[in-house]
C-alpha cells in the first residue's frame, strides 16, 4: 500500500510534485499492511538534510473533481529505525477522489 500527501497553498493541479526535505509533500510505503509484521518507509528521508536532493516525484497527469491519474517513484527510509531503504519505481495510480476538509 502506498499513500501520498501533496500539500499546496492552492488547489492541486496536474504537474510534477517533488519529495524533498524542504517541502511538505510525502510518500509512505507500507509492507504487509494490516498484519502484525507491517513495516513502513517514508520519503523524503529526513536524516539526509540536503535541501536540494529530490527523494522522489509524483506526477499528476489527469485531475478531475472525482478522479486522479499519474505516476510516481521514490526512495524511502524505514520509518522506525531508519536502517533500510526501499526504492519504488515505475508506479502508477488511477484513483477515485473524495473531497475532504472544510
Amino acid at each position: 500500500m502506498i499513500h501520498f500527501f501533496i500539500y499546496t497553498p492552492t488547489e492541486t493541479v496536474p504537474g510534477t510534485y517533488y519529495l524533498k526535505v524542504t517541502d511538505v509533500n510525502q510518500a509512505y510505503y507500507i509492507e504487509n499492511y494490516d498484519t502484525s509484521s507491517a513495516k513502513g518507509w517514508l520519503a523524503p528521508d529526513y536524516s539526509d538534510p540536503d535541501p536540494n536532493k529530490i527523494h522522489g516525484t509524483v506526477n499528476i497527469t489527469e485531475l478531475t473533481t472525482d478522479r486522479a491519474k499519474g505516476t510516481f517513484s521514490f526512495t524511502a527510509v524505514e520509518d522506525v529505525t531508519g536502517a533500510t531503504l526501499r526504492t519504488v519505481t515505475n508506479g502508477s495510480f488511477d484513483v477515485p477522489l473524495t473531497r475532504q476538509g472544510f
